[in-house]
């Protein structure tokens, strides 16, 4: 992905570990705008022995692209399609390694998120990397340019979501 400064880059933390290692709840949204769409399109990433551990991405779906977390054989979509060339505000709330994942787009007529109850998604292990902008197995990252990453240590609530996406959403043309 490219950061606004326009310059390629990609984050590995392990800032994270503590998140996963308590199995605590949580938040992670940004705002991007999508260049092109290759296959994967990871925006986020969590990487395991067995390649990841999850992804949230936006992957073609019958023929559409849309915001998509995979963990393992789960994979759980948001029912909104996606463009290229325009600014969306994307995250998930996952509330612990078992609890209820919600998928939020925001950039479209419909703010409604989708939930996805849990089947175990995720090892949570803190020992392994954590990447914003791409997936380093399969080099799979999203092309686009992302803003405002934020990360939290717990479920936003949907009022919360609204809230961050009104306060900057006419920076991004809505």
């Amino acid at each position: 992905f490219q950061a606004e400064d326009g310059i390629r880059d990609v984050e590995r933390s392990r800032g994270l570990g503590d998140v996963y290692k308590r199995q605590v709840d949580l938040s992670i949204f940004t705002w991007f705008y999508p260049t092109s769409f290759g296959f994967y399109n990871v925006i986020f990433s969590k990487q395991s022995s067995s390649g990841w551990d999850f992804a949230l991405m936006m992957k073609n779906i019958s023929g559409a692209y849309k915001l998509t977390f995979e963990s393992g054989a789960d994979l759980d979509n948001h029912t909104a399609d996606l463009f290229v060339n325009r600014w969306y505000y994307l995250g998930f709330t996952l509330d612990g390694p078992n609890g209820d994942l919600k998928l939020y787009v925001r950039g479209f007529s419909n703010p409604s998120p989708t939930t996805h109850s849990n089947e175990g998604r995720g090892t949570f292990d803190a020992s392994d990397p954590f990447y914003v902008g791409e997936e380093r197995s399969f080099a799979a990252g999203a092309p686009g340019h992302m803003s405002q990453l934020q990360i939290y240590d717990r479920v936003l609530t949907s009022t919360e979501v609204e809230q961050n996406y009104d306060a900057d959403k006419a920076r991004y043309g809505y």
